[in-house]
């Protein structure tokens, strides 16, 4: 099976900034109705807006069918464009076995990128999902932080106005 970058095809595609702008849009409104009905809506944003972040996601332990380590679901296996990024250790019958080195180019590369040492939402997005930055263009992944911002800043809006 041959591997296909498909970050190659995302910068022919538009980056769609309406559909975010619609999107935090419509959902801080169900948000707001949620509250009023007593329901918390919540997704992976509004968490990490209650929590202070060194990393968007921890990173798991997921071990695929193959016995491949990975730190992250999404990427489970050896076909999936990203899985050497994610993968760091493997089990076999010898037992369990973890690259170190890997682990650490796990870690770092889940970690905040120097651009987002600028931003004020750095603390809530934390440099957003690791999955994310392993598929998206650099065009795409800009588009994305534009989101993530404009979605803190409505929460942020929220909170102050309802506090």
């Amino acid at each position: 099976v041959k591997k296909i970058d498909i970050r190659l095809f995302y910068d022919e595609m538009d980056n769609d900034s309406e559909f975010y702008t619609t999107f935090v849009t419509s959902f801080i409104e169900t948000f707001n109705q949620g509250r009023q009905l007593g329901i918390l809506v919540a997704n992976s944003l509004v968490n990490s807006f209650f929590h202070i972040r060194e990393h968007y996601c921890v990173g798991e332990l997921c071990v695929t069918p193959e016995g491949d380590i990975v730190a992250c679901h999404r990427f489970s296996s050896k076909n999936d464009f990203a899985f050497n990024i994610f993968q760091y250790g493997i089990i076999d019958s010898a037992g369990v076995h973890i690259d170190l080195n890997k682990l650490d180019d796990v870690i770092r590369f889940r970690s905040k990128k120097e651009e987002c040492n600028k931003c004020f939402a750095k603390w809530n997005c934390a440099g957003g999902c690791s999955a994310i930055k392993a598929t998206l263009s650099q065009k795409q992944h800009k588009e994305y932080c534009n989101f993530m911002q404009n979605f803190i800043k409505k929460l942020l809006e929220y909170k102050l106005l309802n506090n």
